[in-house]
């Protein structure tokens, strides 16, 4: 296939994958010494320019090791420090990145030309053997294997030559050579730090790892010999916020430069502030609560769909969104191409429907169930939900844990259930159906919903293995349909997610799919 051929079809691939509006799992499941007493100001005729840039956020990284991330706030590291083969531009779409061009052979066989003279962070040049040994190691990952579960081999040709080849026809192959996870990484690298690589990670990105100090900050550096050119921002310092007043706060004192997103009690005073701009953007983010199907009651069909009556979507949206909020009834985004409409009016809030439901399942006078989250704004759900569940006799238990913590203790399975946030992949089906529903994710991997299921199993596996975009919707849908029938995950909304940073900020460029790209940030102070 010529290479013309192919970037058109990859285009084709984007927007059959995209979503087509959103801003940056929240919750979901690295500084040269910070930014304090080190701006970085360089004089112009048009005032000072500040390169060090400070962002705020709510929770810390988890892993800086691209096989062991599972959260968004680490994912957005990564997409900053490394990168992929190919890469989602800012309009959703797939280009070769690392890889200067890509030829598909057939439907099972691909060959990536590299660029020559890319760096890593160590010195060492991008080569094949690289692009084969993150590739192969990405495969043999417990947590990251289901992406490229089909690669079948992968061939050195030359130093900058890899062809790889699929067990059979797998349609989000390029798109997923493009998530945080299979970002390329140095196979020098890896294998001298070991078990310590999480902690000193290198990539060939734009910034350089410099310093993480646990549950207080990351700071990268510029590196100034990036392939695309040097970034503007000399540094970026992510400093991390578990109170939502005390980011909006930080960000009001100058003390951070950008928040995203800002916390919705906050949002009209931080519109109101002359000295801070604002950007609002439907999310492709979903809000949802996950049930353990393994723990009684919860493994109770009749209970679990007892749950979804009880929850009033309208109120939570208005009392912890401000409004703020689009009503969710998939695990795939109302915006998302996949998307199923015909979900919406199968739940609606019935609190008399919910109690019929318990008195048939045999628990009529209810039961003890309790709830785990991390963030202020989850908390508040739970609050929420607490009081409408206590109508039907449900007494919940709200449990708030650190955020490492929370995804720790979610993977032993011992929780009944929990509220976070996806948006790692909801550009992507595949990605966001199979990490969260296929048997082959249960626990640390990502199904935390214990949900066993050889019907969800083949019905993603089959959207796998076709181009035909219309077999894939019919398989998304009734896998979409299944989890909300069997009341699997209770999606609460899709944010709307505003977020503000300093007036004098240049330079940044927002995604559609979800994250900023902040690498040449920069603050003109008059």
């Amino acid at each position: 296939m010529k290479k013309s051929r192919l970037l058109a079809l990859m285009l084709v691939a984007a927007l059959m994958f995209s979503v087509f509006a959103g801003c940056a799992k929240t919750e979901t499941e690295t500084t040269a010494g910070g930014s304090e007493g080190s701006e970085s100001e360089q004089q112009s005729g048009e005032g000072n320019v500040r390169r060090d840039i400070v962002i705020g956020e709510g929770s810390d990284v988890v892993s800086l090791d691209p096989i062991e991330i599972t959260d968004n706030y680490s994912a957005h590291v990564l997409y900053m420090t490394n990168d992929g083969l190919m890469k989602l531009n800012e309009n959703t779409e797939i280009v070769p990145w690392l890889a200067e061009s890509v030829e598909e052979v057939s439907e099972t066989e691909y060959i990536f030309h590299l660029r020559e003279g890319v760096m890593f962070h160590n010195g060492e040049e991008l080569k094949a053997s690289d692009v084969k040994f993150t590739l192969e190691r990405v495969k043999n990952s417990p947590k990251q294997g289901y992406l490229l579960a089909v690669l079948d081999k992968v061939e050195i040709i030359d130093d900058y030559t890899v062809r790889t080849t699929l067990s059979e026809p797998y349609a989000p192959f390029l798109l997923n050579l493009t998530e945080s996870q299979t970002v390329i990484v140095n196979e020098k690298a890896v294998t001298e730090a070991g078990d310590k690589y999480a902690q000193n990670p290198v990539g060939t990105g734009p910034m350089k790892f410099s310093e993480w100090k646990a549950n207080d900050h990351v700071t990268l550096v510029k590196n100034e010999n990036y392939f695309m050119g040097a970034p503007e921002a000399d540094s970026i310092t992510i400093k991390v916020y578990p109170e939502a007043s005390s980011r909006s706060i930080a960000l009001e004192t100058g003390e951070v430069d950008l928040i995203t997103p800002v916390p919705p009690v906050d949002i009209n005073r931080i519109k109101e502030n002359p000295d801070l701009e604002t950007i609002e953007m439907v999310s492709s983010t979903l809000s949802y609560v996950t049930l353990n199907t393994s723990k009684k009651p919860l493994d109770n069909l009749q209970v679990r769909q007892a749950m979804e009556y009880l929850t009033d979507k309208d109120t939570l949206i208005e009392v912890v969104r401000e409004g703020y909020g689009v009503k969710a009834h998939s695990p795939i985004p109302t915006i998302g191409a996949m998307y199923d409409e015909t979900l919406e009016d199968m739940y609606t809030f019935d609190v008399e429907k919910a109690k019929e439901l318990l008195t048939e399942a045999g628990y009529a006078d209810g039961f003890t169930v309790t709830m785990n989250v991390s963030s202020d704004d989850n908390k508040r759900l739970a609050e929420c939900m607490q009081s409408e569940f206590a109508k039907a006799n449900i007494t919940m238990n709200i449990e708030v844990m650190e955020f490492g913590a929370l995804l720790a203790y979610l993977n032993t399975g011992e929780h009944d259930m929990f509220i976070m946030g996806w948006s790692q992949g909801n550009t992507n089906p595949d990605k966001t159906l199979t990490n969260n529903f296929h048997s082959s994710m249960i626990g640390a991997s990502g199904n935390r919903s214990w949900l066993n299921s050889p019907e969800v199993d083949g019905w993603i596996e089959a959207a796998r293995r076709t181009t035909d975009t219309a077999v894939q919707k019919e398989n998304y849908d009734k896998v979409q349909r299944y989890v909300m029938e069997n009341a699997i995950w209770i999606p609460l909304y899709q944010t709307i997610n505003v977020s503000a940073f300093n007036k004098n900020a240049e330079g940044i460029v927002w995604y559609k799919h979800g994250w900023g790209d902040f690498t040449n940030m920069v603050i003109r102070e008059s």
